[in-house]
């Protein structure tokens, strides 16, 4: 084989060689899913972050599963209102009183718990400038709120502010985070 100046051919590639590309091939593709995976619960915050910043209804509608949401407050409220009336002594009008209370309750949650919510409680109002999610929606360079994965299916995000929520997300699939529970900062007594 004669070889002209300038010009240099190759060697044929052989069986391991291609062998070799695909496993390195592999191998990044792999470490790739890996990350994404990984990173997954954070884009999710980060792209509600984004939504209640930019207002985007159908954006925190992506990020939030709002049956299981609705259902949580209720839960949560109800429970508040159980204590509340087993506190007082008990009579007929009461416990009927506290019958269409929770039922109006109920309603209220259905109402209330929307896109809108999250938008109206990262903006807080004119005497305070601050609502419970102000550090999760706005102070994207220093946040103000902490993780903790309680299995590899759940996270807790909490925020320095005792009277903020701590917002309970859970994963549906490999790489989707959806936020499923508020726990509301409503005192025991």
């Amino acid at each position: 084989m004669s070889i002209s100046p300038g010009y240099y051919r190759l060697p044929e590639p052989t069986q391991s060689s291609s062998k070799g590309k695909i496993i390195i091939a592999a191998v990044i593709l792999g470490t790739i899913a890996i990350g994404y995976i990984i990173a997954s619960p954070f884009l999710a915050l980060y792209h509600l972050q984004n939504s209640i910043a930019k207002k985007d209804a159908e954006g925190i509608r992506e990020c939030v599963n709002f049956p299981a949401l609705r259902e949580s407050v209720k839960e949560q409220i109800g429970g508040l209102m159980t204590r509340q009336m087993a506190a007082e002594p008990q009579n007929g009008f009461a416990a009927l009183g506290g019958m269409f209370a929770n039922a109006m309750a109920d309603r209220m949650v259905d109402s209330m718990v929307t896109p809108q919510l999250f938008i109206n409680a990262s903006q807080g109002d004119q005497a305070n400038d601050k609502g419970p999610l102000s550090a999760f929606a706005n102070d994207a360079v220093n946040p103000n709120f902490h993780f903790n994965f309680d299995s590899t299916d759940r996270m807790t995000v909490t925020f320095d502010v005792a009277t903020s929520p701590k917002l309970i997300w859970r994963r549906t699939g490999l790489t989707t985070w959806m936020l499923t529970s508020i726990v509301l900062p409503i005192p025991e007594k």
